[in-house]
């Protein structure tokens, strides 16, 4: 313990004013780093799902300390020798909450999962309710873009796709194409399979 005479954990500071802690590191080829290490007992492997670390920030509320947000890091699908896939979430506790809920995570394939814990896309986002994203210029003049990029595609080659599915199928939707330069294109609407 230090600050404190009543130590919670093997290393618990304490203090009234100035609680930072600093790392500072003089050297072109070196850095200062956090670590954290987990093994199962006896130093076995861990297992699909083990967490591996957290990050946990906890709040005062008058009675108690309760957490407002984590991060965790676990491993996301069987580890072996050289193999040690991973992912990390990242909870908040709601208004009126105790604990917190997950909230968004990335996977061991690079995917984000933002209220799914299972991302199917590099950006998967899921809403008990209606889905909203929304993109909005801050100042007075400025424009807001969604942009579909392609490498130099072959003329008449697929540059973007906007579709709308129920329950995984394509009802319809908007493909851009390129054209016969770089810059010309045209769109294709499909409904119901008829364009």
């Amino acid at each position: 313990g230090i600050g404190t005479t009543s130590p919670g954990e093997m290393l618990d500071l304490y203090s009234t004013s100035d609680g930072d802690i600093r790392s500072t590191v003089v050297n072109d080829s070196d850095y200062p780093s956090l670590i954290l290490r987990t093994a199962d007992s006896s130093l076995g492997a861990v297992d699909n799902g083990d967490t591996i670390g957290t990050i946990q920030f906890w709040g005062y509320d008058g009675s108690n300390y309760l957490r407002t947000a984590e991060i965790f890091s676990s491993a996301d699908a069987a580890t072996g020798t050289n193999d040690m896939p991973g992912r990390l979430t990242f909870n908040t506790t709601a208004d009126g909450g105790t604990s917190p809920t997950e909230r968004m995570r990335i996977d061991s394939s690079g995917n984000v999962g933002i209220g799914t814990d299972a991302p199917d896309y590099f950006v998967h986002i899921k809403d008990s309710a209606h889905t909203r994203l929304q993109l909005e210029a801050g100042t007075v003049n400025n424009q807001t873009f969604l942009q579909f990029e392609a490498d130099r595609p072959a003329e008449n080659d697929i540059v973007g796709n906007i579709q709308f599915r129920v329950a995984g199928n394509v009802g319809s939707m908007i493909q851009g194409f390129r054209g016969s330069a770089d810059n010309k294109g045209y769109l294709k609407f499909t409904t119901s399979d008829a364009e």
